[in-house]
């Protein structure tokens, strides 16, 4: 393959040690680069999750297209040895594809990172003493990947203050300062993860939700961010019905209403309340909303509450699960 030399490199650039930091050069890409040595944590680990997430996506579509050139009329015109590294390959680009979405969630976890541009490679990002180069698959391709981790990244933040000629530091005091009063308009769930023999699990507020070992990597972190974010809006929703005086009766709430695309009615007592909420994943498993409901009534209460939760028994497995990757 034409490609092969370059991914391998990239393979083998995921080892331990710590970046070095050299100057940036003129190109956007590379100033924001230097330029995030200074930010915030959060800010780094945003651009980090949008890179690493572009960059499996990137050697998915890699391992696809090995795959489909091994089994396609062509394909068979190879022999046999060479057919069987083509999938050999195909499956080591999918391994580092799976790798690279590990290093995601350990981002999400809240592992620190930092970004260097090396003078002899792409940009490295480090998690945790862990390096992983930023590098397309085809080097052909790769000032459009750079183009779209800025593009997604500058819609997420503001690259006018961090690349601009005011300076960062000031800016980003100054933005601070005029948001103490309210939110900051992002709240997404950051589901923690451990990794076992048995399989990955996701945690939030004291739920556990394991996996299999094999579960691809990425449809996990994307049905925990799912999930969890389900459960703390329809949380805080009925916290909110709570303040108008209506009160909860847990052996009667139910989902009444499944609109695919649109959100659910869950009632909330016999007297009939109903919340408005979306619960598109929750309401897919029958049996998960009756599991959330004690979880559920401790923490309305102030109390600490755990829950263990198993993906396989929810149904999402196999199909159920591969549509999240």
């Amino acid at each position: 393959m034409s490609f092969g030399k370059a991914v391998l490199c990239c393979l083998l650039l995921v080892v331990s040690g710590s970046g070095v930091l050299v100057e940036a050069s003129s190109t956007r890409y590379e100033r924001t680069l230097l330029a995030l040595q200074s930010a915030p944590e959060e800010w780094r680990a945003d651009f980090a999750l949008i890179a690493l997430t572009q960059l499996a996506d990137a050697y998915y579509a890699e391992a696809d297209l090995a795959r489909y050139s091994t089994n396609s009329s062509a394909g068979e015109r190879k022999s046999s040895k060479e057919a069987e590294k083509e999938v050999q390959w195909s499956w080591s680009v999918e391994r580092y594809a799976n790798q690279l979405y590990g290093f995601q969630m350990s981002v999400e976890s809240g592992i620190p990172v930092s970004l260097a541009k090396s003078p002899v490679t792409e940009a490295v990002l480090d998690v945790g003493g862990q390096q992983v180069m930023l590098s397309h698959p085809r080097p052909e391709k790769q000032s459009a990947y750079e183009l779209a981790v800025l593009t997604q990244f500058c819609q997420l933040r503001d690259c006018a203050e961090l690349t601009g000629s005011t300076d960062f530091a000031t800016a980003v005091t100054e933005k601070a300062d005029k948001q103490a009063a309210g939110p900051s308009g992002k709240n997404v769930v950051k589901p923690s993860w451990i990794f076992t023999a048995d399989g990955p699990v996701c945690s939030y507020q004291g739920i556990h939700l394991s996996f299999q070992p094999r579960d691809n990597p990425g449809a996990v972190r994307r049905l925990c961010v799912q999930l969890f974010g389900e459960i703390k809006n329809l949380l805080e929703g009925i916290q909110g019905q709570q303040r108008y005086g209506v009160r909860v009766s847990w052996p009667d709430m139910t989902v009444v209403s499944e609109s695919p695309g649109s959100v659910q009615l869950v009632r909330l007592n016999g007297a009939g309340d109903v919340l408005s909420v979306d619960l598109s994943l929750i309401s897919s498993s029958p049996a998960l909303l009756n599991q959330l409901k004690p979880w559920m009534a401790l923490r309305l209460e102030g109390q600490g509450a755990s829950l263990e939760l198993s993906a396989r028994l929810l149904g999402w497995q196999g199909v159920a699960l591969e549509q999240f990757r």
